[in-house]
């Protein structure tokens, strides 16, 4: 399956390397936006702000260098995080 997601090559590489550079709390916060879960959703359940919410899901896009939360539950299944 990981092959079909994500294809092997240098491309992937780099792709694991982004992974890599996640926070704990940021790889939290991703199992949850691949869930469906709202930000007001999130920050409920991790007792954080919206705001701090926000910030996370800023970051992740900024490392992950992805645009659309679908790019983001790609990477997620890739990776076994779902």
């Amino acid at each position: 399956m990981l092959k079909q997601i994500i294809p092997w090559g240098e491309k992937s590489l780099l792709q694991w390397q982004r992974f890599q550079t996640l926070t704990k709390r940021e790889k939290e916060i991703i199992k949850l936006i691949a869930n469906g879960k709202s930000n007001q959703e999130i920050s409920e359940i991790l007792i954080i702000s919206k705001h701090s919410v926000h910030t996370h899901r800023k970051n992740i896009y900024r490392k992950l260098d992805v645009s659309k939360i679908a790019e983001i539950v790609k990477i997620s299944l890739a990776l076994e995080l779902l």
